[in-house]
């Protein structure tokens, strides 16, 4: 009687370690297709499908191989348990190409698996920088409101993102990894740039409280310094010839409609600051700025 177990112990080891490789490099295509849709990972996958196609067959030889014979019967002849032999030796070898073949794409796919693992590995800790971001502007909000200031418009931007923070707690499973990682950043910078705007929020109010006094002292500094213009033109016209102050002419005039506009200007965002609209006080006050500048240089000149 001649036994062929050893052969068929060393087809049942190559079968294993093709199927746990086989396996493993499952996992590393399904890493790569969760992050990753370029032209290269759809080449991967369809390389990986029919090398899965491979494998079957060659398993399926290997399963027909053990089927064919039972190795364990005590009255097995000679010529059968070497014909057996032969086909779990053929089945082994089937199995051992495949796996070096196996092998082989696996290490091709490095790069993708690579990049791959590293978005997987930052998006964690993208999406919990992204939740405190929100919790850190919520509060900035809150501590804002409770000195006094209104701060709708961040509150509105905050409100926004709301829709956002579901899409990330519904997981990457559902919108991707790439998308996801790339909302959670975008979330953060936003929740980030809402909480320093709300922060700065008070000191923003006192300065353009401080701008108000300052550009409300100077213009009736101006309106003072205006009123000096023609008495000084009256000295130019008997001392001079028109050409030295005929282009002065307009000073008073123009001096006095500019300070005018001006303060109807402050008038404006001082209400604009009372109902908290910053953006508009700002251009407000940017606007007197530039018409006491203009004032002044007229003034100045004559």
């Amino acid at each position: 009687m001649v036994r062929s177990v050893p052969a068929r112990a060393a087809a049942a080891a190559a079968f294993y370690e093709l199927d746990t490789a086989q396996r493993d490099l499952r996992i590393a295509i399904e890493t790569i297709t969760a992050v990753d849709d370029s032209p290269a990972a759809r080449r991967a996958v369809a390389d990986f499908q029919a090398l899965s196609g491979r494998i079957d067959s060659a398993s399926q030889r290997y399963i027909e191989a053990v089927d064919a014979h039972d190795l364990d019967r005590d009255d097995l002849e000679a010529s059968v348990a070497a014909h057996a032999r032969t086909e779990l030796t053929r089945a082994k070898d089937d199995l051992g190409n495949v796996k070096r073949e196996l092998d082989r794409f696996g290490d091709s796919l490095g790069p993708l698996l690579g990049k791959a693992e590293t978005q997987l590995a930052r998006l964690a800790p993208a999406v919990e920088r992204a939740r405190q971001g929100l919790l850190a502007a919520s509060n900035a909000l809150d501590a804002v409101r409770e000195s006094g200031l209104k701060a709708d418009d961040l509150a509105a931007r905050l409100a926004a993102l709301g829709p956002e923070l579901t899409r990330m707690n519904q997981g990457a499973g559902q919108h991707g990894v790439p998308q996801t990682l790339e909302r959670a950043e975008r979330v953060a910078r936003e929740a980030g740039a809402i909480r320093a705007e709300a922060e700065r929020l008070p000191e923003r109010a006192a300065e353009i409280d401080r701008r108000l006094v300052s550009l409300r002292t100077r213009a009736e500094a101006l309106t003072t310094r205006a009123g000096q213009v023609d008495p000084v033109l009256s000295e130019l016209r008997r001392r001079f010839t028109a050409a030295c102050w005929q282009d002065l002419q307009h000073v008073p005039d123009q001096a006095a409609e500019n300070v005018r506009q001006a303060e109807q200007k402050l008038r404006e965002a001082r209400v604009a600051r009372d109902e908290q609209r910053w953006p508009d006080a700002t251009s407000l006050l940017s606007t007197v700025r530039a018409l006491l500048n203009t004032t002044d240089e007229s003034v100045s000149a004559a």
